[in-house]
């Protein structure tokens, strides 16, 4: 994001060592020395949460598969292009949606939180756990679907919370049916995409139709929302990554970044 990071600099300088040619996505400040093409997203953000440069780079990328795919006629990216065409508008209307989240995160920081994804939205479950632990410090679970079912559901107890991304495409299936799971356990939900049958009494955070493969830019947005308004809640300062309390500003010094 912002091209001041050591291990960044090192791995785009290793590459280069190997003959490898370098583009890299930063912000539009962000200087990475070795790259031929620095792909440029949004200003340099004052929070440390990184959310609108994470969702940007994200974007980013897509826009380079999206090319990449159209050059060699790969039907993997049919319907990108349109998708990407009208982002900007659905995640304006996701963000204008915010009174939605506002009850959702208030249940939450009286449950275990547990977010379960498959697919693509893997990330997006796990963007969650880092946004808001790093933003509201709040405890948090996230794992891959297969992770989850082959053992570690056990630890769900009745009044967790189960934060799904449930969107048209592949991983549909296997998320409804942890969903069902997670019901007939006792747990509360909330299914970010499309309606689960199987739980007519869970909370839905409906969202637009996109390729599966594209769905994690849009489902990424109410999982920041949601961290966001956790912190707010619980009074936490959501831009500082916890540097303004000085014990875990001088802990931190200890680290290499």
């Amino acid at each position: 994001h912002t091209g001041v990071k050591t291990y960044s600099a090192v791995s785009i300088q290793r590459a280069r060592d190997a003959g490898a040619r370098v583009l890299s996505v930063g912000s539009f400040s962000a200087e990475h020395p070795g790259s031929e093409l620095i792909l440029r997203t949004v200003e340099r953000e004052q929070s440390a949460a990184y959310t609108a440069s994470h969702l940007a780079a994200m974007t980013v990328m897509a826009q380079v598969a999206t090319v990449l795919g159209e050059g060699r006629g790969a039907s993997g990216v049919d319907g990108f292009r349109t998708a990407l065409d009208r982002l900007p508008e659905e995640i304006a209307g996701v963000l204008a949606r915010e009174a939605e989240i506002q009850p959702v995160a208030e249940d939450a920081l009286t449950r275990q939180i547990h977010a379960i994804t498959a697919g693509p939205n893997e990330a997006t479950a796990l963007e969650l756990v880092i946004k808001a632990r790093e933003a509201a410090y709040v405890p948090i679970d996230a794992l891959h679907a297969e992770q989850f079912l082959h053992g570690p559901m056990v630890a769900f107890n009745e009044g967790d919370l189960l934060v799904s991304v449930a969107v048209p495409g592949n991983a549909y299936d296997r998320v409804a049916g942890i969903c069902a799971v997670a019901d007939a356990m006792g747990g509360k939900l909330w299914i970010v995409g499309s309606p689960v049958p199987a739980t007519p009494d869970a909370s839905i955070f409906m969202l637009a139709e996109l390729p599966e493969m594209l769905s994690p830019l849009l489902a990424v947005v109410p999982m920041q929302m949601l961290a966001y308004t956790m912190a707010v809640l619980r009074g936490t300062h959501p831009d500082t990554f916890r540097r303004n309390d000085p014990r875990y500003k001088e802990a931190f010094g200890l680290l290499t970044l």
